[in-house]
């Protein structure tokens, strides 16, 4: 099986590469209304990948789903397992991670932060690999998230758009050509997980960031009716010290 993928993907890989990315975003598939997008990175032979999609859910929904590692394993495909190692506020954990690949492939582990933040309607979930006293060890071959980003627009009652954008380095023996070949399903599959996810019964809610209270303007100073103060011609006489500052 493996043997094939690398046969096929050494003929694919070197036409999926050529002037189609040279430009940003590119349509390259499409599926039960997930539409999935690839462009090229500056200094690496990786590709990012997009997918976009709406989803019959609220975001505090698709929040619980995001979040939830007891069931991550049931959308997420190929995880094995997924753990939080530190809770640094309530909208920030670091997260280990395993992927179980087929052999003779290696399992690939992450340890990324987790951050959940508000732009204007929408919100942001932003997960990028980071070193942590925490971490377990190495379990085949520790890769590295340069960056994750969903983000979730509000389409109506129950109803969001979800597009989300992934840049990650599974590292090892694996040539580039290969995992972009592995990693081009990961936005239809991620995203149609979801899908199935926020249908279940045990599914439950997150609570996004609050929005930020908005800024009142700032009143006019008011006019002085006070007289302007004469100035005096006399000298000055000299003012008492003021007390010294202890370091």
């Amino acid at each position: 099986m493996i043997k094939n993928i690398i046969i096929f993907g050494l003929v694919f890989g070197l036409l999926s590469t050529g002037p189609a990315l040279a430009r940003g975003w590119q349509k390259f598939d499409q599926e039960e209304g997930i539409v999935s997008y690839r462009k090229p990175v500056s200094g690496s032979p990786i590709v990012a990948f997009k997918g976009e999609a709406d989803v019959k859910a609220s975001i505090d929904k698709i929040l619980w789903v995001l979040t939830n590692n007891e069931h991550k394993p049931k959308w997420v495909h190929r995880l094995k397992k997924s753990y939080e190692l530190e809770k640094k506020g309530p909208f920030h954990a670091i997260i280990y991670q395993v992927f179980k690949l087929p052999l003779p492939i290696s399992n690939r582990d992450y340890v990324y932060e987790g951050k959940i933040s508000r732009k204007g309607e929408q919100v942001l979930v932003n997960l990028k690999s980071v070193s942590h006293r925490k971490s377990p060890p190495v379990e085949g071959v520790r890769a590295y998230l340069k960056r994750c980003t969903y983000t979730l627009t509000p389409k109506g009652d129950n109803l969001t758009h979800i597009s989300v954008e992934v840049h990650t380095d599974p590292r090892g023996w694996l040539p580039s050509w290969l995992v972009n070949i592995i990693q081009k399903k990961w936005p239809i599959r991620t995203l149609s997980g979801i899908r199935k996810m926020v249908k279940k019964s045990f599914v439950g809610t997150v609570a996004p960031p609050p929005k930020p209270a908005p800024v009142a303007p700032a009143a006019a100073p008011a006019a002085s009716t006070a007289p302007e103060a004469a100035v005096s011609s006399e000298p000055a006489t000299e003012s008492t010290p003021a007390p010294a500052v202890s370091q």
